[in-house]
């Protein structure tokens, strides 16, 4: 009897064991039920959304004047933010009236009559064109082409002179042709921003670009067909060399005792130059410091019993290029006993 009332009371611990198995096992199920089976969700889209193909393309000539824009975008947008707001079509300082249409990643402008012959428009994509996940784009994006064909051909040419930063880019713009001196106007991108339009006199105009960045800038002109003068593009590229720097270097305690703390002071001009000091000991490596200001410091107590050259080297920045101080001697001597 005593043996079968353990059995019983054996068996009701296995079905309850049982049952809690079976609730777990239903309730995962239930879970991976929920997120479709397939784990973890990915994580959120954060990238901003970009134009990977336009029609015309940057620059096009002899574009059809019936024809319509289209803006194919690395994902797939919001719809609600592709708009005659967001995506213009101009034409000088006037917008183009039309209407826009976005499926399958692309978009489409379509003007509502036909566009002018042999003239320069410019499409602009704003920023506020987002993703599906929100994320707009970085910056708005603009190019330019002109329609119509060719008559007198011409011939732009830029003139860009080599500038150092912190002057302005002097670019000229040449239109010229075999039948006389066009007349009219021409536009000019930077590195693909918004067109900047000049008149031209006597078939040439100067942009004045203040105080460019270091580095290479994409210049791209463009001048429409006017009267017996026949459209024409050029390109052409502005180099803006780093501003030259000095450094100096001073120190807090010279001569020095061994075991005395000495803190090294660089002074880089012009201040806004920005980056960090590298100080050394002849060709050994004492440490580095950030520049504010136009000064950096490095404190060291470990200098030995000796004579020490110094120099202070800055490492440079985007417009700022990098210099050396001249030698430092820092005399180290013999603590006293």
């Amino acid at each position: 009897m005593r043996g079968d009332i353990l059995v019983a009371v054996s068996t009701k611990l296995v079905m309850k064991k049982y049952s809690l198995i079976m609730f777990v096992l239903a309730l995962i199920t239930l879970v991976l039920s929920a997120c479709g089976g397939k784990g973890p969700l990915p994580p959120a889209d954060t990238n901003s959304p970009s134009i990977s193909l336009t029609s015309p393309t940057n620059g096009a000539q002899s574009v059809s004047v019936s024809s319509s824009i289209t803006i194919t975008f690395s994902e797939a947008m919001d719809a609600s933010t592709i708009n005659e707001r967001t995506i213009t079509l101009s034409m000088g300082t006037g917008n183009v009236p039309g209407s826009v249409t976005y499926s399958d990643m692309t978009a489409v402008f379509k003007p509502a009559s036909s566009l002018d012959p042999e003239t320069i428009y410019t499409v602009t994509v704003d920023g506020g064109v987002k993703d599906v996940a929100g994320n707009a784009m970085v910056t708005p994006v603009g190019f330019i082409f002109i329609t119509g064909t060719v008559q007198s051909p011409t011939t732009t040419t830029i003139t860009a002179p080599a500038v150092t930063y912190g002057a302005n880019g002097i670019v000229t713009v040449t239109v010229s042709s075999a039948t006389g001196t066009p007349t009219g106007n021409v536009s000019l991108t930077i590195d693909g921003g918004t067109a900047v339009v000049h008149d031209l006199t006597s078939g040439s105009t100067t942009f004045t670009i203040p105080s460019p960045s270091a580095g290479s800038h994409a210049l791209n002109a463009a001048y429409a067909a006017q009267g017996n003068f026949g459209a024409s593009l050029a390109s052409g590229t502005l180099i803006v060399s780093k501003a030259s720097t000095s450094t100096g270097v001073t120190s807090s305690l010279n001569p020095s005792t061994s075991g005395d703390l000495v803190t090294f002071t660089a002074t880089v001009a012009p201040s806004t130059a920005t980056g960090t000091v590298t100080f050394k000991d002849n060709t050994t490596v004492l440490g580095t410091g950030t520049l504010s200001g136009g000064v950096a410091k490095l404190s060291t107590s470990a200098l030995s019993v000796a004579s020490h050259s110094i120099t202070a080297v800055y490492s440079s920045d985007t417009n700022f290029a990098s210099s050396t101080s001249s030698t430092l001697t820092q005399t180290v001597q013999k603590r006293p006993h």
